[in-house]
């Protein structure tokens, strides 16, 4: 018996980590390495793609939305501010819609009723069978009493706490309204609208100049 239940425990602990939800590792927009580059208007946009992984990965593909990490370098004579004074577009000029943290994070986040179908394991019995002297002494182990309900909240608990990293690390790195200081340089998350990997670039406001009027002297 004793060596039965060291097979039971091996098992029930290969199940919980192939199961196990996906984790999430905060990204640092800082510690990045950068893999692509575009100048414009004395002000140099470094990005990249690719920075989920597993079903934050998968959502970004459903949803059509791309979290990338910018890096801005103002080379300019003034202070900037991202998405008032400066914003991204494709190569192609059409404008790159970025979408607020929160929405993004609804939209990207994981699922987690979903784990609740594990409770239907909970019925599960391991039957093990022994037979002396012409009996059959069969043992039966209610594994799903602790399987179900181990797996379904388990698996929860870890996708919620997966979500409040993500969530934290969306909003804590927001690039949208932040100042850029003359000769500084600032690094950021942005949750955009596109299917692919597509190219960008930086792109300032121009505003319109106004010719004074000139009034007819008395």
């Amino acid at each position: 018996m004793k060596s039965t239940k060291i097979i039971i425990l091996v098992f029930l602990t290969g199940l919980f980590q192939s199961c196990a939800t996906t984790r999430y590792k905060p990204i640092n927009p800082t510690a990045l390495t950068y893999r692509s580059e575009n100048s414009t208007d004395n002000l140099i946009l470094e990005y990249r793609y690719n920075l989920l992984k597993d079903k934050y990965a998968k959502k970004e593909l459903k949803k059509s939305i791309r979290v990338v990490a910018i890096k801005v370098i103002n080379n300019s004579n003034k202070d900037i501010i991202f998405g008032k004074d400066v914003y991204l577009t494709f190569m192609d000029g059409s404008e790159v819609e970025i979408l607020p943290s929160n929405i993004a994070f609804k939209k990207l986040r994981q699922g987690t009723a979903e784990y609740l179908l594990y409770l239907l394991l909970t019925p599960v019995n391991l039957y093990i069978g022994n037979t002396e002297q012409g009996r059959d002494n069969t043992t039966v182990i209610p594994i799903g009493l602790g399987l179900g309900p181990g797996l379904s909240f388990g698996n929860m608990i870890a996708a919620g706490s997966a979500n409040q990293k993500f969530k934290a690390n969306l909003f804590e790195n927001n690039l949208v309204n932040t100042t850029i200081g003359k000769g500084k340089t600032v690094y950021g998350l942005v949750a955009i609208k596109t299917q692919s990997q597509r190219a960008l670039t930086i792109k300032t406001f121009k505003q319109d100049i106004v010719e004074p009027v000139a009034f007819p002297e008395n």
